[in-house]
C-alpha cells in the first residue's frame, strides 16, 4: 500500500482456468516480508525487474494490452522459455494503485482485464487447456456482468461484449503470436503444474478471493 500500512501483493500464481492466486505477507499487514526469495508465476508490474536479454527475446510486453495483465503475460512467456520468477523481500516498492488510470474517458479496468486475460490465455496455454479456460472465463465473467446489470450497472455487460469483439477482431494477430510462442516454448503446461507454478483450478477459488491467497512463508525458492 502506498502509505506503508500494508502489502498489496507479493506476486501471484495462475491456475488452469486463468484465475490469479495472490501471495501475501504472513499475519498482520505490518509484519516484515521474509528476506529469502520465493518462486512465483508472476510479479507485479510496479515492482518487476527483468534482464534486457530476456526481455528482448520475449519481444517485450504485448503492446495491444495497454494496461492490466501485461506483467502476468510477460512472466508467463518467460516461464515457457524456461526462465524463473523469484520474489524478494529485499526490495520494497510503494505504488499508488491505479494512479495512472484515474482519468475519465478511459476504458474500464474490468473491460481491459477481461480482454487481456482472454488474449493471454489464447496465446500461452496449450490448446485443450486454452479452450477450457476461455470458456470458464467467459461464462463466469458474463454471469458476474449480468448480476451487476441487474443491480443497475449495465456497463459490465457492455464491457464483456466489447472484450469479446476486441479479441475476435485481433484474432489473426493473436494466432500469429500463439504460433511463435508455442513453437519456441521449452516448458509444457504439465511441467508448470508439476513445479507448482500453474495451479489446479477450483470453482471455490474462482468465486472466493480469500481462497486465492497464499502466504509467502509456505513457498520455497
Amino acid at each position: 500500500v502506498f502509505d506503508g500500512s500494508g502489502w498489496d501483493t507479493l506476486g501471484h500464481f495462475l491456475d488452469l482456468w486463468g484465475f490469479l492466486h495472490l501471495v501475501v505477507a504472513p499475519g498482520t499487514p505490518r509484519r516484515p516480508i521474509p528476506s529469502v526469495g520465493w518462486r512465483l508465476f508472476g510479479a507485479v508490474g510496479a515492482a518487476l525487474a527483468i534482464r534486457s536479454t530476456l526481455f528482448n527475446e520475449l519481444v517485450g510486453f504485448d503492446e495491444d494490452f495497454q494496461f492490466l495483465f501485461e506483467e502476468t503475460d510477460l512472466c508467463w512467456r518467460a516461464l515457457l522459455l524456461g526462465a524463473g520468477i523469484i520474489g524478494s523481500g529485499r526490495a520494497v516498492v510503494r505504488h499508488r494503485q491505479l494512479a495512472r488510470y484515474a482519468s475519465r474517458g478511459r476504458p474500464s479496468p474490468f473491460y481491459l482485464e477481461t480482454r487481456n486475460r482472454i488474449r493471454s490465455i489464447s496465446k500461452n496455454l496449450e490448446a485443450g487447456h486454452a479452450m477450457a479456460a476461455i470458456t470458464v472465463q467467459l461464462v463466469l465473467r458474463t454471469v458476474f456482468a449480468v448480476g451487476r446489470a441487474v443491480m443497475g450497472q449495465p456497463r459490465y455487460v457492455v464491457d464483456i461484449v466489447r472484450a469479446i469483439g476486441w479479441n475476435l477482431r485481433l484474432a489473426p494477430r493473436t494466432w500469429q503470436m500463439r504460433r511463435r510462442i508455442q513453437s519456441t516454448r521449452r516448458v509444457s503446461d504439465r511441467e508448470l503444474r508439476s513445479s507448482g507454478l500453474l495451479l489446479r483450478p477450483t470453482l471455490h477459488a474462482a468465486f472466493d478471493r480469500r481462497a486465492r491467497v497464499i502466504e509467502v512463508t509456505s513457498l520455497e525458492r
